[in-house]
């Protein structure tokens, strides 16, 4: 451990120690960056699992950080190469993320831009949690000298919260602990199921299975197939245990810090302080219903042809609020010069002739337009799970270089702008932009948007859809320069889609990070009350990430150093 640190210190330190004033987070080179001893204090305070950032791909490079590599190894290399585009390898690294944009593809396995293997776009050090204790170390070291904290669950993030240059990273993808009880005797009027989750533990009742469920996805609301039944994940959350700031292990409820607990539920990631665990419902296993529906355009060049494609995409979409009122889930993709992809709908609690009642009208529209679409047959399955691993199977969600964007779509804009929307819609294919979309609506389960169960933005009681696109920034080998205008261009890919939704709102885990007024499009009235839960909790700033409540207080300069803002 002695060597492992010694490094971090040593490639911190061979940056050259300029001088940094208290309002900018100290980083390496800087006369403030903690001293070996302190380091190595901090090793003893986190139980030993403190550890020098070693980028997964450094097995591949002769050189790291200037010096030979006594880590290069071929073997290690290959296993590097395979598992650089598979989430499940992913998450079990030190602090990469399924999106390497962000890490600006740091020590690359397969040195696709020839850059040397070094620690200038990620943390200098992390600590490898196996316990709260371990947490709360780290985070009070941080405050007490002034570092950027990340941190990091799963990795699964394509909005680069959970990586930073300089940082200090605490990795809780090891807190897998889980405690199921049949009867909640806790704050609250549930009293049905439910399971204490560590924060490493990984749910798979959302879309991905990297996404881990007191990270990220909680806490920022997090959509589910099963939401047309249950509403949001973050709905479903009983009591949270955290670190906060000050560096005290503290437990959120309906009577304990309800206000923390409410902002927790949907409110932002990172930004409060570190989820060790957090309580859910659970809930009777249910039957499920599912089907595949794929309309081509491979190949296909007749304008009339193309013309009707998209009107068939219209139909499907307009569709969306009649889908998600009956409960239905439904991820679809437009993929350019491929076509529609539906798979699959879920259909929990339906039969399938209850199914095939829903989309029968849907079907009758999609004849009417004389469009070749493919459907498979629709199966019940016994339980969600049996549906996902036969459906959902081919899911894998590393981002490579890409960046987000999306929208949530009120049953109103539908209504009224659904031409609007498919308009902007063929606009992105045109631009070669992937288009995925979720079609539910939490809010039939909890119809209230000024429901204080949660702080996700009220417009996510009225969503039948939420659409992201993917645009592939070719940011591989992106400079500095290159990385600032593909954030542009993202941005500005948006436009058509805020103009056919101009009341509506973005999903923060599934949005620009560089979102217009993000603040209303995130959160919306919720968040000048996050915004104050923020300050009362951690009014220095130790915990921060990018468009979270309280963010605005502080500057990322050149995507490297944070500076609170002038």
């Amino acid at each position: 451990m002695r060597n492992l640190v010694a490094v971090g210190i040593l490639g911190g330190l061979a940056l050259a120690g300029s001088k940094q004033t208290s309002s900018c987070k100290c980083l390496p080179g800087d006369s403030c960056w903690p001293s070996a001893s302190q380091w190595q204090k901090l090793n003893t305070s986190a139980n030993g699992n403190l550890l020098a950032v070693r980028p997964a791909g450094s097995v591949c490079y002769q050189t790291f950080n200037g010096q030979p590599n006594p880590q290069y190894n071929a073997d290690a290399c290959a296993t590097a190469k395979n598992g650089w585009t598979v989430s499940n390898w992913i998450v079990e690294q030190q602090i990469e993320t399924i999106s390497h944009f962000w890490t600006n593809y740091t020590c690359d396995p397969t040195m696709g831009c020839n850059k040397p293997c070094d620690l200038s776009s990620v943390p200098q050090m992390v600590i490898m949690a196996k316990s709260a204790s371990d947490i709360q170390a780290g985070v009070k070291f941080a405050r007490d000298n002034n570092l950027r904290l990340v941190i990091r669950n799963t990795g699964h993030c394509y909005l680069g919260r959970s990586a930073g240059y300089g940082a200090l990273a605490i990795n809780t993808h090891s807190l897998q602990s889980m405690d199921f009880t049949s009867s909640y005797k806790g704050p609250g009027s549930w009293s049905g199921g439910a399971v204490k989750l560590g924060a490493g533990v990984d749910v798979v009742g959302g879309e991905c299975p990297s996404v881990g469920i007191a990270g990220g996805y909680i806490q920022g609301g997090g959509h589910s197939p099963l939401s047309g039944l249950y509403g949001m994940g973050s709905d479903n959350a009983l009591s949270f245990e955290i670190v906060l700031a000050t560096g005290e292990l503290v437990t959120a409820n309906a009577y304990s810090n309800s206000d923390l607990f409410w902002a927790l539920k949907g409110g932002g990631m990172g930004t409060y302080g570190v989820v060790t665990s957090v309580t859910v419902k659970t809930h009777p296993r249910v039957f499920v219903t599912g089907m595949s529906l794929n309309i081509s355009i491979l190949g296909v060049t007749d304008p009339a042809a193309i013309d009707r494609y998209w009107s068939a995409v219209n139909v499907f979409h307009n569709y969306a609020p009649k889908l998600a009122a009956s409960g239905m889930y439904v991820w679809y993709g437009l993929v350019p010069f491929v076509g529609l992809i539906v798979q699959p709908f879920v259909a929990p609690n339906m039969t399938v002739a209850q199914f095939e009642a829903v989309v029968a009208p849907l079907r009758a529209q999609l004849n009417a337009l004389n469009v070749t679409y493919a459907t498979g047959t629709p199966t019940q399955f016994d339980s969600f799970y049996d549906l996902y691993m036969s459906m959902f199977s081919f899911i894998d969600d590393v981002g490579g270089d890409t960046l987000l964007g999306g929208r949530l779509f009120k049953t109103s804009d539908i209504e009224q702008h659904g031409a609007n929307i498919t308009a902007a819609y063929r606009g992105l294919i045109n631009a070669g932009v992937i288009i995925g979309g979720h079609i539910v609506n939490p809010g039939r389960a909890v119809p209230d948007p000024d429901s204080e169960i949660s702080s996700v933005h009220p417009v996510w009681r009225d969503t039948p859809d939420n659409m992201l696109w993917l645009y592939d920034t070719g940011a591989t080998c992106l400079t500095p320069a290159g990385r600032q205008a593909a954030f542009g261009t993202n941005t500005q890919l948006g436009n058509p889609m805020r103009a056919a939704s101009p009341d509506s709102a973005v999903y923060v885990n599934e949005g620009d990070v560089n979102e217009p007024n993000w603040q209303d499009a995130f959160w919306g009235s919720n968040y000048p009350a996050l915004y104050k839960i923020k300050t009362k909790y951690d009014p220095n700033g130790v915990f921060w990430a990018q468009s979270t409540p309280g963010s605005e207080r502080w500057t990322l300069k050149d995507e490297r150093r944070l500076c609170k803002a002038t």
